[in-house]
């Protein structure tokens, strides 16, 4: 500011001395210069061409994979691009869809270098895009952006968003460049593997009207923009208590067609004389009917433990404990389970067979039967070992009566034996003694 300040003393006003007029430094004079021949003239923007392509490749090929915007004043330092003091460095990841890719695409003005393999979208004076794939040299005065490159293998397609908001699946195997000025996403998503035993069930809207299909394995599904797949919400397990069935515990998309099995406890069971009892079933099911099921009910397992549950509740309430326990094979067969099998071929299913697989009754109930069981297996034991113990006996007496008509009979023998061997020798002496008096008696006759 100036300083050469006056106030004079004869006025109560103040003034101002004008600043000084400004120093202007001299006009330059131009000084007149030849102009160079046509050949050197040529050859200089040959020479000038080849240093920049030069300098552009040098770049593009760094691992840094920075790519730098040279203006005409700028310099490089660092792999950085300088324009005076603001840095205008620019990287693949800096993307934004929409309005915003445009913000983020890297300015340059000269030759740019597009890669075997690449995809660079360019946005020239006239507000067009042009997508240019490499290898090519490409002039450049304004912007340009390096789209980024994503595989789809097989067994996989791209999920593309447009910026209209349309939808896009390609399958793979496929490679596709994100273009954030069309693309407000790109994905790469599994297609579904269906196997030859699973079913998916899909909807289409197809010129407003929604149509549902049921796709069988095996098969490979990708689906289309207007499509949509069908999720099932059942009962099912409980998972703080597994015993239980609560609902929409079992979220899937895929059918089994191959039969399967369940298990199922109905609670509180109340028999004729007020006994409570949990009822433990296997159920075996399959599925015949996938469009009688999709139009009859939401959730089968539900209706299975409601029709289950009425045939228990009938059927044990007619009997007391006791009875109870002596008709548990009844629960093993299927006849008793009809309006299971009613409900279950109402919404497509089969039920094959039905298991028991034992009882629960209350604590002290139970520990009562228990002791029960206890005590009549105790006396039960009881009566086995003494009944064991008769049969030793009997057995033992037996032998022993039998082994004493053994020795009588060879006492007999031997007596008769020793009877008739005396009776032998005795006939043996008389005979002897009846030839001696026969011989005597001859002997006196003839002396006579």
């Amino acid at each position: 500011p100036p300083t050469n300040h006056t106030f004079p003393s004869s006025s109560s006003q103040r003034t101002l001395a004008s600043p000084p007029p400004p120093q202007h430094p001299p006009p330059l004079t131009p000084r007149p210069c030849s102009p160079l021949p046509l050949p050197q003239l040529a050859s200089v923007m040959l020479l000038s061409t080849l240093f920049r392509a030069t300098t552009t490749r040098s770049i593009l090929s760094r691992p840094t994979h920075i790519y730098t915007a040279r203006g005409p004043s700028t310099s490089v330092r660092n792999n950085r691009t300088w324009s005076g003091s603001r840095e205008t460095t620019k990287t693949v990841t800096d993307v934004k869809a929409g309005e915003g890719a445009a913000n983020s695409m890297i300015w340059k003005r000269g030759l740019v270098l597009v890669p075997q393999g690449e995809v660079f979208a360019f946005l020239r004076r006239t507000g067009n895009i042009e997508i240019v794939h490499g290898p090519r040299r490409v002039w450049c005065f304004g912007r340009y952006l390096p789209l980024p490159r994503l595989v789809a293998k097989p067994g996989e397609y791209f999920r593309v968003v447009h910026i209209s908001g349309k939808e896009e699946y390609i399958p793979g195997p496929a490679e596709f460049f994100h273009n954030p000025l069309e693309h407000r996403s790109v994905t790469v998503e599994q297609a579904i593997n269906i196997n030859s035993n699973e079913a998916i069930v899909t909807y289409q809207d197809v010129k407003g009207i929604v149509v549902r299909s049921v796709h069988r394995g095996p098969l490979l599904h990708i689906p289309t923009s207007k499509e949509w797949l069908h999720t099932f919400s059942w009962h099912g397990a409980d998972p703080h208590d597994p015993s239980k069935k609560i609902p929409s515990a079992l979220k899937f998309s895929k059918l089994m067609l191959i039969p399967n099995q369940m298990y199922i406890d109905v609670p509180d069971v109340r028999t004729k004389d007020d006994a409570l009892v949990n009822v433990k079933l296997m159920v075996f099911y399959a599925l015949t009917d996938i469009e009688q099921m999709l139009d009859s009910t939401h959730d089968p397992i539900g209706e299975f433990l409601n029709g289950i549950t009425a045939d228990i509740i009938d059927k044990v309430s007619t009997y007391s404990f006791a009875e109870f326990k002596d008709r548990v094979n009844e629960l093993s067969e299927l006849a008793t389970y009809q309006m299971l099998v009613k409900r279950a071929s109402g919404i497509g299913y089969e039920i094959s067979k039905v298991v028991f697989r034992g009882y629960h009754a209350s604590d002290k109930l139970q520990q009562m039967h228990n002791t029960a069981i206890e005590t009549r297996t105790q006396l039960t034991l009881e009566g086995e070992t003494e009944e064991q113990r008769q049969v030793l006996a009997d057995f033992v007496l037996k032998k022993e009566l039998t082994r004493s008509r053994e020795e009588q009979q060879m006492e007999e023998q031997q007596k008769n034996h020793e009877q008739k061997m005396l009776l032998i020798s005795h006939t043996e002496a008389l005979k002897r003694k009846e030839s001696d008096l026969v011989f005597r008696l001859k002997e006196t006759h003839e002396i006579d």
